[in-house]
């Protein structure tokens, strides 16, 4: 049985390595989208000063900031679909997790299969029992959803 509770710890631990990815990943995307939504209104706010005033050198000093909001808003929206570096390096971060889970779930499965043979063979099935080990252990199986994954 040891096989299977060293390949269960090694899943769980890959479980946990993408649960603590998740707040970090969310934050990232909130404050991306925060900060364009604060892009926009700039914009949106030059346009406005600069179509409104009368004097020149004023409508200058607007179209200027105006330009600048909307090249860091073109980069921030260029950059990654508009999500950003740091929200794509997370989903680098969270399909890698993915990866890591398939495979430590693949290898638990084998190890419970490897220990459900044994359990169900002559003579371990009639001495098992006695021992206080269970019958059968369960496969960890995917969810129906698992067959969609989320694209990041």
């Amino acid at each position: 049985m040891s096989a299977v509770e060293a390949e269960r710890a090694q899943l769980e631990n890959v479980l946990q390595r993408r649960h603590d990815l998740i707040p970090n990943l969310i934050s990232v995307a909130r404050a991306s989208a925060s900060h364009e939504k604060e892009l926009i209104e700039s914009v949106s706010r030059y346009q406005s000063e600069s179509e409104n005033t009368s004097d020149f050198q004023l409508k200058q000093a607007w179209e200027q900031k105006l330009g600048d909001a909307m090249t860091t808003l073109m980069r921030s929206v260029g950059s990654s679909g508009g999500s950003g570096v740091m929200f794509t390096r997370l989903s680098d971060e969270m399909a890698g997790s993915e990866n890591r889970i398939a495979y430590a779930r693949k290898q638990y499965n084998e190890a419970v299969a490897a220990y459900n043979r044994t359990a169900r063979g002559f003579p371990v099935s009639l001495i098992r029992p006695f021992t206080g080990y269970p019958g059968e252990v369960p496969f960890f199986a995917a969810s129906p959803d698992a067959q969609n994954p989320d694209k990041f």
